[in-house]
């Protein structure tokens, strides 16, 4: 599925044609690639939606209780009937995006570390973080965890509580947040850079999380 309209075709006024007024840039999507999105809050919800309509041929979902898969799945397959839609956590995917408040479970973090590219969407009262992960290539989500543990030596206790709760964010932010999570592993799967945003009133900017030199993934 791909709903990029094409360019235009102009004329120059002097006899020549031209398609559209610049270079078209290599159009970037999830076609081929079977994507998973943990979390179904409002940015999990955002994120699936980008991803079925960024033209991803599968989409499956993780829901929880408090946010169940089903109705997102509804959702998808309204907007999207063209992408396969699975309501699992068992099927090996290409890369994934995780929807949290605050921190991913270990448990999580290590199997999606162990999977392969994903993008880790983390949710606060100010806003959402993106934190894109290839393994060995970059801060991982323990790198992060590490990182507020310096600031905050309490973060272990409060990342525990976090792990039960499921991210809110406001319509805005959360629209955007999904949108660049979903960007970003698409850059992870075509093998390409993909740094880490902020994502505050609906605004984004870029952030740099460095690597910990404690962590074990091997990107310090």
């Amino acid at each position: 599925m791909d709903d990029a309209p094409s360019p235009p075709v102009l004329w120059r006024g002097d006899g020549a044609d031209q398609v559209g007024i610049a270079r078209r840039a290599r159009r970037r999507t999830l076609a081929g690639h079977h994507v998973r999105v943990h979390g179904l809050g409002p940015v999990g919800v955002a994120a699936a939606e980008a991803a079925a309509r960024g033209g991803a041929d599968a989409v499956s979902l993780a829901g929880s209780r408090e946010a169940p898969a089903a109705p997102v799945a509804r959702l998808l397959a309204r907007i999207a009937p063209g992408t396969r839609i699975h309501l699992d956590t068992a099927r090996r995917v290409d890369g994934s995006i995780v929807a949290a408040y605050g921190s991913v479970a270990p448990a999580l973090a290590h199997r999606l570390l162990l999977d392969g590219p994903h993008v880790a969407a983390l949710a606060d009262e100010s806003g959402v973080s993106i934190l894109p992960v290839r393994a060995g290539a970059g801060a991982c989500l323990r790198c992060h965890a590490l990182l507020r543990t310096d600031r905050d030596p309490a973060w272990p206790v409060l990342a525990r509580q976090c792990e039960a709760l499921t991210e809110q964010a406001d319509p805005l932010t959360a629209t955007v947040a999904g949108g660049l999570a979903v960007a970003s592993l698409a850059a992870l799967l075509e093998n390409r850079p993909a740094r880490p945003w902020r994502i505050e009133h609906g605004l984004p900017r870029r952030t740099a999380v460095p690597p910990h030199p404690a962590c074990g993934c091997g990107a310090a």
